[in-house]
């Protein structure tokens, strides 16, 4: 094609880059400060915001809609392009421009580059014989004035296509790119969600155990004001997570908020600014985001409080607050607490929630019983001046107020009829005020004929769970349906005394308790917990093992030997400066479920949430009856699936070094990948002469490396794009290929060494 020829797809290029540029000042001209263009020819949409909760990280910039690949990305300041990373995974194509006021800015998931850079990209892959590459340039290798086009959206590391910006101050400290020169069209303010309060020691007491959804408060300030049903009490000492969303104009994609405040009355405890944070320290994300709730619930929660050991940037200080709240600081009874969110373009939501610093009721002894055709309610104290409010329900569902009651004994004993016929069961919730301002609520069923007696209970009747929390382990008691009936769950810490656990009712036929074991050396114990119902009938029994305490700053290696009732050994170390916080570590082992073929019991290593700031290493000593040990390799689980973490062994000593805990196993993979449809195919005729060439590749278990993949054109090495998303292989031949016989040759291995390979003849005839 010639110059001529070429000329008029110029000019269309040109006139769209112009006018897209016009369309995107439109909406830049609110930012006059900046001296920055902008990154794509027109603004579509921002699809996710800076600082946004991505478990092991944060997000470190803005996400542009593109519509669809291939749309230019442009400089936006004068500089030079500084490194190029290309990978199948995480940022896929990736640039760093280096600007000339010291800034950074990274373009990410990019589809290709114009023909001076593809060709020098290709060269490095030539020359390290693989796909994925990264490689630092000079000054004068590629420089750019601003509005040059760069390269080409696309959707490569990860989907669907759009363009992954950030802005950084050297290249290692992202800055928030909507308060720093990429403000964007946005007048709608954030929106709360939930909240959550979380006990921090298991002295510590919440009313609910369960995130409370926040309601716009009225339909005149529907975007603003948020507000909860019921005010909630505690005791102890507390914090307060909330799930609150950003959204801004042309998108419904949820955003994060610029900013969170929290006030108790009106003193100001916590203060944090999402505007910059470097990149060492993105792994304390979970000191921001309540990893906890995040496992329980799928959604992220900003954690208002700040511990000793975070270091982010973020908090604005304020003596003698880090943003929990200790009920020993406030007088009992009634206080509010208010959260404002806030986000790049000054909108703002604000959440206001009653609490109730609690004291030990009054009414915690309160006796009912039936005489004939009525009951009575003996409350044990006098309630003179304060309101009393019975509700019945026949199904634990919704409460209905009654109000046919009466005094028998002024101020302290209460009488009424059945609401419902002899036959049917129902229950009666008595609603207190005591003079400490507690709500107290006990909950009773009613039932002719009389109750079953506890002894013939199934077991099914009484469950009870544990979990590991923060520095405690909590027991959840699940009664059906007799929520009048208090169980006692009782535990034994290995070589010391049986004790109980004091149970309080959450709401019908749930009852929770908290203990912290009693050992203190990082050792391995083992933990017996029993339920028993009220006459002493056992009726459930959990084996679980717990190390405790783990500390901060120390080194610690600690095993759980088979003594302890293990099928084999696992063994934990921690480095030194790898936890940030004090926790108890639990162990529990099962059968893995699917089709996994195990060669050992799931480990289930608790809290999950635990995220450290050192990789952590898990080792498992594999049985002697395990043989074949080349196929064999650590896997977390994720749901119903596996995740490869590590075959690293030494002799039957397998390592994983994980960020996290969760749930690990060892399995065995001894089934190839898979190739499919991989084209051309084998013996036929192609009328291209620069085809495309592509496979879908496939491994049930271990998983493929983007290094493992090897792709021949005749006898050349090419380099093929991989997208491991879609399990999809292609490449793109950049030149002309001859009349005649061809073959293509794809080999395939997995993370264990199992290989796959296929080889396609073909010939590229002429029409």
């Amino acid at each position: 094609m010639t110059f001529l020829q070429k000329f008029p797809i110029i000019l269309i290029v040109i006139f769209l880059i112009s006018t897209y540029s016009l369309i995107w000042s439109e909406t830049e001209r609110s930012d006059s400060n900046s001296e920055y263009g902008p990154p794509l020819p027109n603004y579509l949409g921002c699809t996710s915001s800076f600082c946004e909760f991505r478990r092991t990280h944060f997000h470190g910039g803005i996400d542009l809609r593109t519509s669809g690949e291939g749309m230019p990305v442009l400089a936006v300041g004068d500089g030079y392009i500084r490194r190029i990373d290309i990978s199948a995974v995480g940022y896929g194509k990736l640039i760093y421009l280096q600007m000339l006021d010291g800034r950074v800015a990274l373009y990410a998931h990019l589809k290709n580059f114009p023909p001076d850079i593809e060709v020098f990209i290709h060269n490095q892959q030539k020359e390290k014989n693989r796909y994925r590459v990264a490689f630092d340039l000079s000054p004068t290798a590629f420089p750019v004035k601003k509005g040059d086009v760069i390269a080409f959206s696309g959707s490569t590391g990860a989907g669907p296509p759009h363009l992954h910006f950030e802005l950084r101050e050297g290249m290692d400290c992202p800055i928030n790119p909507l308060t720093h020169g990429r403000q964007v069209p946005d007048t709608r303010p954030p929106v709360f969600y939930r909240l959550a309060f979380t006990p921090m020691d298991q002295r510590s007491y919440v009313s609910t155990s369960k995130p409370i959804p926040l309601s716009p408060s009225s339909p005149t300030d529907a975007d603003l004001i948020y507000a909860v049903e019921e005010p909630v009490i505690i005791e102890g000492t507390v914090d307060v997570n909330v799930h609150v969303h950003d959204f801004i104009n042309l998108t419904e994609n949820i955003m994060s908020p610029y900013k969170l405040d929290l006030y108790f009355d009106n003193k100001h405890l916590y203060s944090a600014c999402f505007d910059r944070f470097c990149q060492p320290l993105t792994n304390q994300s979970r000191l921001q985001y309540d990893l906890e709730l995040f496992c329980d619930t799928g959604v992220g929660f900003h954690a208002l409080y700040k511990t000793r050991q975070n270091k982010l940037p973020f908090y604005e200080e304020f003596p003698g607050e880090d943003g929990l709240i200790r009920a020993i600081d406030y007088p009992p009874g009634l206080h509010r607490i208010k959260i404002v969110a806030e986000d790049a373009a000054g909108n703002q939501g604000v959440a206001l929630v009653p609490i109730i610093i609690g004291q030990p009721s009054l009414f915690a002894d309160t006796k009912i019983y039936q005489n004939d055709a009525q009951w009575h309610i003996d409350f044990g104290a006098s309630i003179s001046d304060i309101e009393v409010s019975l509700s019945r329900t026949e199904t634990e569902g919704d409460w209905q107020v009654l109000t046919d009651y009466w005094w028998e004994v002024p101020e302290k004993r209460i009488g009424f009829y059945s609401p419902f016929a002899p036959e049917q069961s129902f229950f009666i919730r008595v609603q207190v005020i005591d003079i400490w301002l507690n709500p107290f609520f006990p909950i009773y069923e009613f039932a002719e004929p009389e109750l079953p007696a506890v002894s013939d209970l199934k077991p099914t009747d009484l469950m009870m769970e544990t979990s590991v929390k923060r520095n405690y382990v909590q027991v959840d008691v699940f009664t059906d349906p007799l929520g009048a009936i208090k169980p006692t769950a009782i535990i034994k810490e290995s070589g010391r005394m049986w004790h109980e656990i004091d149970l309080k009712m959450l709401e019908p036929g749930r009852f929770s308790g908290r203990f912290a074991p009693e050992n203190e050396n990082p050792q391995a114990v083992r933990i017996e917990s029993y339920l028993v119902s009220a006459n002493g009938y056992q009726v459930a029994k959990t084996d679980r093992i717990w190390l405790c305490p783990i500390q901060p700053r120390i080194a610690h290696s600690v095993v759980f030997p088979m003594e302890l009732g293990l099928s084999a050994e696992i063994e934990f170390y921690f480095p030194t400066d790898s936890v940030a916080e004090n926790f108890i570590l639990g162990l529990n082992t099962t059968i893995p479920d699917g089709s996994a073929s195990a060669e050992m019991p799931l480990f289930q290593i608790e809290p999950a949430y635990v995220l450290f700031d050192k990789s952590i290493s898990i080792i498992v000593s594999a049985p002697d009856f395990v043989k074949n040990l080349d196929k064999l390799a650590l896997y977390e689980r994720r749901g119903k699936s596996y995740r490869f973490v590590s075959n690293e062994r030494k002799g039957r000593r397998f390592t994983a070094k994980t960020p996290i805990l969760g749930d690990f196993v060892l399995l065995s993979d001894n089934d190839p990948p898979r190739i499919r449809s991989l084209f051309p195919a084998n013996k036929k005729n192609v009328y291209l002469k620069k085809p495309t060439f592509k496979a879908w590749i496939y491994d049930n278990l271990s998983g493929i490396h983007q290094d493992d993949i090897t792709f021949y054109l005749d006898e050349e090495r090419v380099f093929a794009e991989y997208d491991i998303d879609q399990n999809f292989l292609f490449y793109e031949v950049r030149k002309n290929l001859s009349i005649g016989a061809h073959s293509i040759t794809l080999e395939v291995k997995d993370r264990v060494g199992n290989v796959a390979k296929q080889v396609n003849q073909f010939t590229i005839s002429s029409k």
